[in-house]
């Protein structure tokens, strides 16, 4: 057991309670404040090949989009990797390796494997939010963390509104984000 892990049992701080409630009715919106109402826009129809013809990036009008493609996939491929962006992550933070690992909950083994895992490197979706937690990223920098490791918050289930509510209001603590998804019923992230 980590030396930071208090039980779940203690009773939570004040302000945690109020988090609670909080947390309670942005779990119920499904994490997103009431739609205003919008004026109806019209959308443009989608570009396709006349029917009947077969869709071909070499046909007329579509070199363009076989340009695009594969610009789109040459910028995707030169994007770090999920452990480069946490070490640079790291490196922008100022953060020591044993101050990361005891944030996240890891030990040196795991840490390890993250640091020294190469591009292919694929964490458990779990390793991958703590790293979020650890790094006390904002919501946007978590979503984008968590797309490198090829995961997503949904916004259907209770523990990633959790998750979300917990980045968008600054609780990094790990005690604290335990409380929060203990008192929803939800498994507690950092066992």
């Amino acid at each position: 057991m980590w030396p930071f892990r208090k039980k779940v049992e203690q009773q939570p701080r004040p302000d945690i309670r109020w988090h609670i409630e909080k947390a309670r009715t942005y779990v119920a919106n499904g994490g997103k404040e009431p739609p205003a109402p919008q004026p109806a826009q019209e959308t443009p129809a989608p570009r396709t090949p006349a029917p009947g013809t077969r869709f071909s990036f070499s046909g007329a009008g579509f070199e363009d989009e076989e340009i695009q493609l594969r610009s789109y996939i040459t910028q995707a491929r030169r994007k770090e990797s999920f452990n480069e962006s946490v070490l640079n992550s790291m490196r922008e933070q100022k953060l020591t390796p044993k101050e990361f690992y005891t944030r996240a909950g890891f030990d040196r083994k795991l840490f390890s494997a993250l640091k020294n895992g190469g591009p292919g490197y694929q964490p458990s979706r779990n390793t991958a939010i703590r790293c979020c937690f650890a790094l006390q990223l904002t919501l946007y920098r978590a979503e984008e963390l968590l797309k490198l490791a090829g995961y997503a918050l949904s916004d259907r289930t209770t523990s990633d509104l959790l998750i979300r509510y917990c980045l968008e209001n600054g609780i990094w603590d790990l005690f604290d984000v335990d409380t929060l998804m203990d008192a929803f019923g939800q498994e507690i992230l950092f066992k």
